[in-house]
């Protein structure tokens, strides 16, 4: 087994908080409880799910997602580069599909015909790199520094790593940008010592990924962290997140495992592994995250999935594999040697070494993912070059 502490007292008192838990340490125990077959990734099944979703109609209930068009691209396209595979062919129909989305005020809906949303123009740069749209985006700032997902919707972190991450790869990113954000990203920071969507609410793991991110855009990450958070508290909260029977990770005080933040909450950890020095002793077990994911989260099919008991779709496949990729990687970020990294050009100073289980398990190898942007590393060169030619702001 991979329990990564001893086993805790049950909960006495009879919540559907407490049940909900119960049950969910019995199904992923059935799955890692087999010690006898070490857990291998089912590549090839992955690949045929992601091509079906590639190459033909999706099935109907995906009408619900008609607004994420965008991030289905990208979580495929994603999944399916950090599995190996080309994706050259799908460039030209990509392009055309998320050209269609684009407004007159330069940001991308989620659709055809569909406002100009940031969280989907945020999917379609990473989908495309290639798209500058300045002016929108400095509509969406607010006078206390956070901004606006789109134009009368919701403030929240999402908006801050959406807009940093895009305007990095653009070249677009100025001090007029983020002048007053970090201070606002500083006050996330809950009492329990984790990362919120905005100031005064809870702490939760994919806030917390985007508010990390975000600091780590606009500045060294080893000056930003030190001054805007009480990292000390953030690595204990993070540390909490994950279980000490089914070894992945939850995104909130008290709720389930899910297999979408092994990057969310992992992706935290590939950043302070990089950033913090002096770090002795492994940030978390990677054995329990690994026998999670394979065992837990992949399904027989094709495709990888929340928990057992859950169908597989783009969104946790994309993050699955992504979490993968952080267990068999290692990190670090570099400053130039005067420390004085141009505004915006933080995002290139990453880099990777395989880990040593890396080359244990070399039959479930995964590219690298930068663990800022979310893309396969070996994407960020042509980006570079690409954005040492567009003339700053």
């Amino acid at each position: 087994m991979h329990n990564i502490h001893p086993l805790i007292l049950p909960d006495i008192v009879e919540t559907e908080t407490a049940a909900v838990q119960l049950e969910t340490e019995r199904i992923c125990m059935r799955h890692l409880s087999d010690n006898i077959h070490e857990p291998q990734l089912n590549l090839t099944s992955h690949i045929t799910y992601l091509l079906n979703v590639l190459t033909k109609p999706l099935p109907k209930p995906y009408i619900a997602l008609d607004a994420s068009q965008p991030w289905i691209i990208y979580w495929t396209l994603c999944a399916y580069s950090l599995l190996g595979q080309s994706v050259d062919m799908y460039k030209e129909r990509t392009i055309s599909s998320i050209k269609a989305m684009q407004l007159e005020s330069g940001g991308f809906g989620g659709g055809h015909g569909q406002i100009a949303h940031l969280a989907s123009t945020y999917a379609a740069v990473m989908a495309l790199c290639i798209v500058a749209l300045y002016h929108w985006i400095l509509q969406l700032k607010q006078p206390d520094g956070g901004f606006l997902m789109h134009e009368g919707g919701e403030k929240d972190a999402r908006a801050v790593y959406c807009v940093f991450s895009v305007t990095s790869l653009l070249n677009i990113m100025t001090p007029e940008l983020v002048e007053g954000t970090a201070a606002w990203l500083s006050r996330c920071q809950t009492y329990e010592g984790g990362l919120s969507g905005s100031p005064g609410s809870e702490a939760h793991g994919g806030y917390a990924f985007c508010v990390l991110a975000s600091l780590c855009l606009i500045g060294s990450p080893h000056k930003m962290l030190e001054q805007y958070l009480n990292v000390p508290k953030l690595m204990r909260w993070l540390a909490f997140r994950q279980s000490t029977i089914e070894g992945g990770f939850s995104g909130r005080t008290n709720k389930l495992v899910d297999g979408c933040y092994t990057w969310w909450i992992g992706g935290c950890w590939a950043i302070l592994s990089g950033v913090i020095k002096g770090i002795k002793e492994p940030l978390i077990s990677k054995d329990a995250l690994r026998a999670f994911i394979l065992k837990c989260c992949q399904y027989q099919d094709g495709g990888l999935r929340d928990k057992p008991g859950k169908h597989p779709d783009q969104y946790h496949t994309c993050y699955c594999i992504a979490g993968l990729s952080v267990v068999q990687n290692v990190f670090t970020y570099l400053d130039d040697e005067h420390n004085n990294t141009p505004l915006g050009k933080n995002v290139f100073n990453w880099y990777h070494e395989e880990t040593v289980e890396q080359a244990i398990f070399a039959t479930d190898h995964i590219k690298a993912v930068h663990p800022i942007l979310g893309i396969p590393m070996d994407k960020i060169g042509a980006i570079y070059s690409w954005n040492n030619k567009q003339k700053p702001l």
